[in-house]
């Protein structure tokens, strides 16, 4: 998997990290190697470690020294508290949303489908992306 070259390459290995951690691709505890992910990247380690710090102080990565990195894992309570969080968030960003939006902006809110057709990957990802951009 090759990095393009619009934002830093710390940058870009930081959002490709963080992406196979969100959608599991790297599993709760599992250690993450710098070469197999430099390999992978096809970077050096230092754009590698540049992110896996980064990705520690967002609380997805934790780092012992002399030992490695690992995903993190969550707690039952760290969801409780993100599900009440983003709780807050949504509806306070769903009020001012409503005061500001446009027809054109209601219209394509409309149109979305996102459906999602059980053990279908491509359904997934399709909702997963309007989801996203619905919030």
């Amino acid at each position: 998997m090759t990095i393009k070259a619009s934002k830093s390459l710390g940058e870009q290995v930081y959002q490709k990290i963080k992406n196979d951690i969100i959608t599991g691709v790297h599993g709760a505890g599992e250690k993450l190697s710098l070469d197999h992910l430099a390999e992978k990247y096809q970077v050096s380690k230092t754009p590698i470690r540049e992110a896996l710090h980064a990705l520690q102080h967002e609380g997805l990565v934790d780092i012992i020294p002399r030992v490695g990195y690992f995903v993190s894992q969550m707690t039952i309570k760290d969801v409780q508290d993100i599900f009440e969080l983003r709780l807050i968030i949504e509806s306070a960003s769903a009020e001012m949303a409503a005061r500001h939006i446009t027809d054109e902006e209601v219209t394509y809110l409309e149109n979305m489908h996102t459906s999602y057709v059980s053990g279908d990957i491509d359904s997934y990802w399709r909702y997963l992306k309007e989801n996203r951009e619905f919030h």
